[in-house]
């Protein structure tokens, strides 16, 4: 997509949501480019809140203190206008803060194959530090039970969804761009 600039849209949020690997922070910012909304990656700003890596936080504190940690989050982004939101693989998990940040929002949920996101995640040097597993089994095996369980909250929770197996980062931005 090029630096064409997209028309306001009438809501104040858009937010992307999805499994790990499925481009939402690349493309958030690309269409906050686009849009002129601020970016908020929302596994990034908690890793400035904590003063550490997530992986280093789930080591130490566990999924649970961390869950509690990007719940919080959520409910505070709820005020938030004007803003893209790249939001973690399980923040749709907060179901009452959900709501509230889907408000004036337009959501997002970016699709992918268990095996795209495993090859993905394979070639994303950040992803060991980054991405703490969240079943300890083997990759493949938790991105398809993860997912498995998690889809029908994506698709209750968002208001269109886009498949990215085999797209660039460029073309789901214009898939996003002509939906919205």
């Amino acid at each position: 997509m090029t630096g064409q600039m997209l028309k306001t849209p009438p809501w104040d949020r858009i937010i992307l949501t999805g499994f790990r690997g499925t481009g939402k922070s690349t493309v958030g910012r690309k269409i906050a480019t686009l849009t002129g909304f601020i970016f908020i990656d929302t596994d990034d700003t908690l890793e400035q809140e904590m003063g550490c890596t997530v992986c280093d936080y789930v080591k130490r504190a566990g999924w649970p203190a961390f869950r509690e940690g990007e719940r919080r989050l959520l409910a505070r982004l709820a005020d938030v206008r004007h803003a893209v939101l790249a939001t973690g693989g399980g923040a749709i998990i907060h179901r009452a803060e959900w709501r509230k940040l889907r408000a004036n929002s337009r959501v997002v949920w970016l699709r992918a194959e268990a095996r795209t996101i495993r090859q993905r995640l394979d070639k994303d040097s950040g992803t060991a530090t980054q991405r703490p597993s969240l079943t300890g089994c083997d990759p493949l095996t938790e991105i398809a039970t993860v997912l498995a369980e998690r889809e029908p909250l994506y698709r209750a929770g968002s208001d269109v969804s886009i498949e990215t197996d085999g797209l660039t980062e460029d073309q789901i931005a214009a898939r996003i761009g002509e939906l919205l």
